[in-house]
């Protein structure tokens, strides 16, 4: 049978290893929620780059039609 000495000391050392784990949980959690952060700019950036080109070509397309409209 353990004395308590020895039952607090495996307590001590659980808690140990516990917060062993729950440091390097918190640090993997820090990286991918910097790795989530940067995914989400770069589609930002990809949706503000198409939504550009989707809005220039309707007005190129009427500056088109207005240039041959008058040659003619």
């Amino acid at each position: 049978m353990a004395t308590p000495g020895q039952e607090l000391h495996h307590v001590v050392e659980t808690l140990k290893e516990h917060q062993a784990r729950i440091a390097e949980l918190y640090s993997m959690q820090h990286s991918f929620e910097k790795q989530v952060l940067v995914q989400v700019a770069e589609l930002k950036m990809k949706a503000g780059v198409w939504g550009l080109i989707a809005g220039a070509l309707p007005v190129t397309a009427a500056a088109l039609l207005y240039v041959l409209k008058g040659s003619l």
